[in-house]
């Protein structure tokens, strides 16, 4: 009776009174079933009164036909049922979503919830995202499910977000990733992104949806597996009797980069699933550098799946892991110990002393040749030898690329381990910078340029480029030179851009002549083998990168290599490699 009192104290009219009755007398029954309408709907926003039954403790909240729902962001709660009466449209207010992160329905952290739609529409205003009023972002999502457990989204159609219609991902925590989650009877139509994002998800099941017309940021696909980390998850996902067609990316994606060999594995079912129309092909995998050297750790099935390529009709049903694609056509790997592949393993850097290369090592200093240096992005680290007593020089050019402002801060630390503070880089600038050598051996200078560029290089002592992980670089288009050690056979380097950006690559022997080569190379990774008939000595090899032969701009593409010790330079003479 308290709770009853203060409720009607709470409401002014008759109708907000009754409501207010409905509300208590629902609330002390054992199903606690109300209807969101009873909470004070407004038709020009019903943020309020949508937030406010979800937060009341019933066990189902009902968005029942009042009208349609104009909302903010709404924040789901555990141990709740939402059912949402049919013909409802639930809709993103204009002039709100402004974080770049603002999702329609958000279930971050939480369990044991169904959305159960009946047919409902949530509405988003993908084109007013990319106005601009709106800071640029790609997570404005229908539906944001992070970290949860026990989910399940039922007959509901998702159009026009700034986003993905819907993400699983991780909230961060003991939990990083969402958790036994069924996405079923869902419709995906014009979103920014993607149709559905799955970053990080255990006992996962897709059924009976449909991904359509996803165009605004890429990938823009259907469905994107992408985690962002290798202690993220993609295991125990079936995706059965879906459709994905008309998206500007590929109908369903595999891009497992992020992933090594720590990750737990991987199993993805396809089962009776469809492509058509989409503009990057039908099914398309990208897996973690050396993934093959972790049999029976990625297991992807297609049963009895189709997709029409370029016209053509397809059907895959295979048991067997997938190597790669090639133009949107699937091609499949058979496990066979002799391919040069599965046998060629990463080369550990780990406990190395690193020395110019030694045929090339001058008394006293090693300055390399002049030659163009790679734009870096993201993450960089070079090394750069020199010995005791030696005034060490190097430029730092910092280009600012879109809207950054920012420096770049540098670290450099001593072959011991100590540190040298020095000045950021400041963007749109050269810079030299200067050091005393106190030791002998690689000083190595680190930096994360993020999203600008960094060119790095020196005159006077030899600089290399580690890639122990994947390189990205800008624009560049330029020959790394690296060290292939006596006794090594077999090995690679693996090429990549990013989505939609293309590069050509070829691999050069010493003397200069084109093993192989492979030209436009998109975000699917192209793998540049090589096998030495005499290996018994040192060798620097080089891969050149030259712009796509298709006319494609060339931008941001992605290097790495296998056998070999992760070390690259942009000249033989500057190339560092591990000491015999």
């Amino acid at each position: 009776m308290y709770v009853l009192l203060v409720m009607l104290a709470a409401y002014s009219s008759a109708g907000e009174a009754r409501n207010a009755v409905a509300i208590a007398t629902a609330l002390a029954k054992p199903d606690k079933v109300v209807k969101a309408s009873w909470f004070g709907y407004k038709a020009a926003e019903a943020t309020e009164a949508l937030q406010a039954a979800i937060n009341s403790g019933a066990k189902k909240v009902v968005i029942d036909n009042a009208g349609e729902w104009i909302v903010e962001p709404i924040m789901l709660a555990s141990d709740q049922a939402i059912e949402i009466e049919q013909g409802v449209v639930i809709t993103a207010k204009r002039g709100a979503f402004k974080g770049t992160s603002d999702s329609l329905f958000n279930l971050i952290g939480i369990s044991n919830v169904v959305i159960d739609g009946n047919g409902a529409l949530l509405r988003m205003w993908k084109s007013d995202y990319f106005s601009p009023e709106y800071k640029k972002g790609e997570w404005r999502t229908g539906i944001t499910i992070a970290s949860g457990s026990n989910i399940t989204v039922d007959g509901i159609t998702i159009k026009d977000s700034g986003g993905d219609g819907i993400y699983l991902g991780n909230a961060g925590g003991a939990q990083p990733y969402c958790k036994d989650i069924v996405i079923r009877n869902v419709v995906c139509d014009g979103n920014a992104r993607q149709g559905i994002s799955v970053i990080s998800a255990e006992n996962l099941l897709i059924e009976n949806c449909t991904l359509i017309n996803t165009l605004g940021t890429p990938p823009e696909a259907g469905i994107d597996f992408e985690p962002n980390f290798p202690h993220e998850r993609l295991a125990n996902i079936v995706v059965r009797n879906c459709v994905a067609e008309n998206n500007k990316g590929g109908g369903y994606i595999v891009y497992f980069d992020n992933f090594n060999e720590t990750t737990t594995n991987v199993s993805i079912t396809y089962d009776n699933c469809s492509a058509k129309n989409n503009a990057f092909g039908g099914f398309m995998y990208n897996f973690w550098q050396g993934f093959e050297d972790f049999p029976g750790r990625t297991k992807i099935r297609m049963l009895n799946c189709r997709a029409e390529v370029r016209g053509s009709n397809e059907t895959y049903n295979t048991d067997d892991y997938v190597a790669g694609i090639t133009a949107g056509v699937l091609k499949f790997k058979q496990r066979q110990k002799s391919d040069i592949i599965s046998r060629t393993k990463p080369f550990s850097g780990d406990g190395k002393t690193y020395v110019p290369f030694k045929s090339l090592t001058s008394p006293v200093k090693a300055p390399p040749a002049k030659a163009p240096t790679p734009q870096l992005r993201e993450k960089l680290r070079c090394l750069l030898y020199a010995r005791q007593g030696e005034t060490a020089t190097f430029n730092v050019t910092f280009n600012k690329i879109g809207e950054a402002d920012m420096t770049l801060a540098l670290d450099i630390t001593s072959p011991s381990g100590n540190k040298i503070a020095v000045e950021p880089a400041p963007l749109g600038q050269k810079k030299e910078y200067q050091f005393a050598a106190t030791e002998t051996g690689v000083y190595t200078i680190t930096g994360l340029a993020g999203l600008c560029t960094a060119q790095l290089s020196s005159q006077t002592h030899c600089l290399s480029i580690a890639v122990d992980t994947p390189l990205n670089i800008f624009t560049s288009t330029v020959s790394l030179y690296f060290l292939v050690p006596a006794g090594v056979k077999d090995f690679y380097a693996k090429v990549w851009g990013s989505v939609g950006e293309k590069v050509n690559a070829a691999l050069i022997d010493p003397q200069g002549a084109m093993v192989n080569k492979q030209d436009n190379i998109a975000e699917y990774a192209f793998k540049l083998a090589a096998s030495r008939k005499n290996a018994w000595k040192d060798e620097v090899w080089a891969i050149k990168f030259e712009k796509p032969s298709d006319g494609s701009i060339i931008e941001d593409y992605y290097l790495s290599l296998y056998g070999v010790p992760p070390v690259v330079a942009a000249s033989k003479a500057a190339l560092l490699v591990p000491q015999q």
